[in-house]
């Protein structure tokens, strides 16, 4: 991505655009694409002028990320519990490579992964986004009193981690139930399939002695759980 601002003596303008790895541009440096109309939303956005600012990252398969960030500023300056506040009005948009908006929304979002990314909205819903923007609804994220809501996990293997199972990413159903074990709190947001195509996590059992096992992409246990 590229970004060049652009002032005159009666104007302030900042231009934004895409090269590919060969230096040509796929987006033209323009100041009306999307990743553009991102950066004024983020000038102009909440209420009584808010402070806002805004982010990109590279999602993958030719997708950006970016988000909009945005302090509800009120009359004298940055409020007390700013950090918090700031945080919690953000606006996330999918912006293809061309400048061309996919979806937006408060979401928060993994990468895309075989033509998919996956996203989380306040109420813990867990939707998966194709290239096209279109969302399909996978799960509701699992909250326990202690922890909160489950992390949404990175894909691997073609599975994707929440409410306490593994999805497949192209059908959106349920391959791998894991709701019938305690787990433990250490590995979540980190359940994500190794490169051999395994998954170890650690549980309780009745007695809340913690035991770890390895499964396999179907489910099945690579060896009999033991004692952590």
């Amino acid at each position: 991505m590229v970004k060049k601002d652009v002032e005159t003596y009666n104007s302030a303008t900042t231009k934004y655009g895409v090269i590919d790895e060969n230096g040509n541009w796929v987006c033209p440096l323009t100041d009306y694409n999307y990743f553009a109309i991102c950066a004024e939303v983020a000038m102009e956005s909440g209420y009584n002028k808010s402070y806002g600012t805004l982010s990109f990252s590279y999602m993958n398969e030719g997708f950006f990320l970016v988000k909009v960030y945005c302090a509800l500023v009120e009359e004298g300056g940055i409020p007390s519990g700013y950090e918090a506040t700031y945080s919690s009005h953000c606006r996330s948009y999918i912006v293809r490579y061309d400048g061309e908006l996919i979806t937006s929304g408060k979401y928060l979002m993994t990468k895309y992964y075989n033509g998919y990314c996956f996203a989380t909205d306040s109420g813990g819903d867990v939707i998966r986004i194709d290239r096209e923007g279109e969302k399909t609804y996978i799960a509701t994220r699992y909250k326990s009193h202690q922890f909160g809501y489950d992390k949404l996990a990175v894909p691997s293997c073609g599975l994707i981690y929440c409410n306490r199972a593994f999805y497949n990413i192209k059908t959106g159903e349920m391959a791998i139930d894991l709701s019938e074990y305690n787990l433990t709190n250490n590995e979540r947001g980190m359940y994500s399939f190794d490169k051999d195509g395994t998954f170890t996590f650690t549980f309780y059992n009745p007695n809340r002695t913690v035991y770890i096992a390895t499964i396999d992409k179907k489910g099945n246990f690579v060896k009999e759980p033991t004692k952590y």
